[in-house]
């Protein structure tokens, strides 16, 4: 194992270094000697830090091209997801990570290498996964194969080589054949039974199949419901959480597991919204998306729905009978008779949220 303080000397000093002279050398028989120093570095400290991770996996990829070079063209723009995902692992910040990101801008993809990259740190323990289809655990499991298989993961990972594995049950050993596979991944209404336990991670990725299932509070309870006697109950202890996915509702879990962590040190919540403060896109990169693009989107979409899956800021529709814009706005208020005063309480109950207690004055104005 390496420390931290060494880890830091070569992610902040020796490989920006070394990123440098390449630009700069021009003798094409120094370069060649600093390109075989430089990918020899990123091998070395790829089980260390996630963004080296990165890089060596795509070390040979055209950068150039849309669809290779995934994190080099993300790094920058989604700095904070594999900052987080290193303080969690590395640092040991925190237990429990929720990340919400927009729709399609390679929130899972990102995810996938994380638990590339956990599986081979520690191919003794036992990861669980879980989303909302088969079809979507299918795709995780054949990405993660995708890498496994690959001769830079095997550089990396001498010492964790691919023992077996079970495409139908979604299940992958590495170094070990033992009962319980390095990871296996079940969708959220399937089976659990015998499948596998999360001793060391345990992976949620959008539990909430569309926006037909985020417009029923009913379906949401079940699904929470589901969620935590399936899978939340096998989390076993020191074992850490992480959760993806795209904001739906208040009820969602993911919202839902932000309100029960939030005042945790050990919790943290990832955020980034379509656009930023200023109205501009957040990602802006080669293979992304543009501000004309969530502009569209925003256009198209109504408020609500646009707030939630865009902007990460879940509004609850049911109740909102009145709408802003079909509301009278007075500058003065009338000094006609009052008719009657109305107050509604919406107590705070179980929930984490605020009291809230409107009052108004029922009037007859004769126009």
């Amino acid at each position: 194992m390496m420390e931290i303080k060494e880890i830091e000397q070569y992610t902040k000093t020796i490989i920006p270094n070394l990123e440098k002279e390449l630009i700069k050398e021009k003798n094409t028989s120094k370069l060649m000697e600093l390109y075989n120093l430089y990918e020899d570095v990123l091998c070395l400290m790829a089980p260390y830090d996630f963004s080296t991770f990165n890089k060596f996996l795509e070390f040979e990829e055209d950068k150039s091209a849309d669809n290779l070079g995934f994190h080099h063209h993300r790094k920058n723009h989604m700095f904070e997801v594999h900052d987080t995902l290193n303080q969690m692992e590395i640092y040991d910040e925190y237990d429990v990570v929720l990340i919400s990101l927009p729709p399609r801008c390679g929130k899972t993809t990102y995810s996938i290498r994380f638990l590339a990259w956990i599986m081979g740190k520690y191919a003794d323990y036992t990861q669980l996964g879980t989303s909302y289809s088969d079809n979507i655990t299918s795709s995780f499991y054949a990405g993660l194969m995708e890498i496994i298989l690959s001769e830079r993961y095997q550089k990396i990972y001498p010492n964790a080589p691919l023992i077996n594995q079970n495409a139908k049950r979604q299940e992958i050993w590495l170094k070990v054949a033992k009962r319980y596979p390095t990871i296996s991944f079940v969708p959220v209404g399937g089976s659990v039974t015998g499948r596998g336990e999360a001793n060391n991670y345990l992976y949620v990725d959008d539990l909430v199949s569309g926006q037909e299932e985020a417009l029923s509070p009913i379906r949401l309870e079940k699904l929470w419901q589901i969620f935590t006697a399936n899978f939340y109950q096998r989390k076993k202890k020191n074992c850490k959480m992480l959760v993806i996915g795209t904001r739906w509702s208040v009820f969602d879990p993911l919202t839902r597991l932000e309100q029960m962590y939030e005042g945790d040190d050990r919790f943290k919540s990832l955020k980034i919204p379509a656009l930023d403060e200023f109205g501009e896109s957040n990602f802006d990169y080669t293979g992304g998306f543009d501000t004309k693009y969530y502009l569209e989107m925003k256009r198209v979409m109504d408020d609500l729905t646009f707030q939630a899956i865009y902007q990460q800021e879940p509004i609850e529709r049911e109740g909102l009978l009145y709408k802003e814009d079909e509301l009278q706005y007075f500058l003065d208020l009338p000094t006609d008779k009052i008719d009657t005063v109305i107050a509604v309480c919406d107590s705070k109950a179980l929930g984490k949220d605020n009291v809230s207690s409107p009052v108004g004055y029922f009037m007859v104005i004769v126009i």
